[in-house]
């Protein structure tokens, strides 16, 4: 007995045998089992999916085992056994055999993407006899790779001032995949999503903090991929403060706010029966304080003024009361106690850097001023009865002796009550 066997090739790709099956015998395939070349090994692969817990919840890679299905033509004779399949990393050099019964297809699972295997089948009877090889066919793994994400905006070390617009935009290459949306995070939290080219979604006025910003492609069954983070800086102040320049100035100023220390500078000049300067406001109803040490000044004027102030609007001709500091470092009181009219003011000592502690009180329509080099032995350097409304505006001032040019101050240890 001499049981012969054919493999038959399926799909294109894979390599063809470089000279038939010796004494192979071939039974012709039928059209409806789909195969038409008696002579050639026939081959088809899939990819088995193997959705990882760990992998899935990260959303980066989706692990993958390789497969191959083999089928040939039965041979004809009537003692044959069944089959065994021969694999290899080599060309007749076989390290792996399966036996598949008398089933005609087997699939050998368990390979590995890039490699390439060397396949053939022998037959066998029911006396143990075994054929020689068949034909033999290559098959090389091909893995299936994932879509790529990437942020296209904002760029690293871009920053951006409060109330901020703030586009992030994402470009993603599919790699074959079927994109399903893209969703935009800080951190683990969802700001919006997109699925259409070009993925974007803008976020409007965005209040002052850090942003860790990325992109998460959605791709075929739910799988996701995610793109790096980018840092994004946006400066400018925390709720509910707000910041604005009253008067007439050439230059505009600004105000910001991190970790705790505010930053404003301002141009103008403030006294007379008008001011121009930067304020940096809350909004205070009825009575409260606020205290604040003022680190820093920064200026190239000799009259300008920093440190707080209770002021009833945000017009230039506004009541007031203020305590601080002067460009030489004196601690000011100034106040207008009638809209439109004159400013006073007060002198008090030198001041000594970084123990420079003001602070200001409304109590019904009394304004109080004090000035203290610790923050907790406080001298009153002024009172006075200013009729103001009920809702009034309680902040930090900075104004340089120039409408032209900005003077900065630095203020902490901010406390505003109520």
């Amino acid at each position: 007995m001499n049981p012969r066997t054919s493999l038959l090739n399926f799909p294109a790709d894979s390599e063809l045998p470089s000279r038939a099956l010796r004494s192979c015998r071939a039974t012709p395939v039928r059209p409806e089992n789909q195969f038409v070349q008696s002579t050639d090994l026939k081959l088809f692969s899939e990819w088995i999916r193997n959705a990882l817990v760990l992998v899935v919840l990260l959303g980066t890679y989706l692990t993958q085992a390789a497969q191959v299905t083999l089928t040939w033509d039965p041979n004809p004779e009537l003692d044959i056994a069944g089959y065994r399949i021969y694999q290899g990393g080599g060309s007749r050099n076989y390290t792996n055999t399966l036996d598949s019964g008398l089933s005609t297809t087997n699939t050998v699972t368990g390979l590995v993407d890039g490699v390439t295997y060397f396949f053939a089948v022998t037959a066998y009877n029911t006396s143990g006899l075994e054929s020689d090889f068949s034909n033999e066919i290559t098959y090389t793994v091909v893995g299936v790779v994932g879509p790529t994400i990437a942020l296209t905006s904002p760029s690293v070390g871009q920053s951006f001032t409060a109330p901020a617009t703030v586009t992030v935009g994402a470009a993603v290459t599919a790699n074959g995949n079927s994109i399903t949306k893209v969703q935009f995070l800080n951190g683990a939290t969802l700001l919006g999503e997109d699925t259409t080219t070009p993925y974007s979604f803008t976020l409007n006025d965005v209040a002052a903090g850090t942003f860790n910003f990325l992109a998460r492609a959605t791709y075929e069954a739910g799988q996701t991929v995610d793109s790096a983070s980018v840092e994004v800086l946006i400066e400018g102040l925390p709720a509910p403060w707000k910041s604005a320049d009253i008067g007439p100035l050439a230059t505009v100023g600004s105000g910001k706010e991190s970790n705790g220390q505010y930053e404003v500078e301002g141009a103008g000049k403030m006294g007379g029966m008008t001011d121009s300067l930067r304020f940096v406001y809350q909004p205070l109803t009825g009575d409260g304080e606020m205290v604040a040490r003022i680190s820093s000044v920064s200026t190239s004027e000799t009259g300008g003024y920093f440190g707080v102030m209770i002021r009833e609007s945000l017009s230039e001709a506004s009541t007031f009361t203020f305590m601080g500091v002067g460009a030489d470092g004196y601690y000011r009181y100034l106040r207008r106690q009638e809209t439109g009219g004159g400013t006073s003011g007060k002198t008090s000592i030198k001041s000594l850097p970084a123990n420079t502690w003001v602070r200001v009180l409304r109590k019904g329509q009394t304004l109080v001023s004090y000035r203290s080099s610790d923050g907790r032995s406080w001298t009153q350097i002024g009172s006075r009865n200013i009729t103001m409304a009920p809702n009034t505006f309680i902040g930090f001032t900075v104004n340089s002796g120039n409408v032209s040019v900005l003077s900065g101050g630095t203020f902490t240890h901010v406390v505003v009550v109520p």
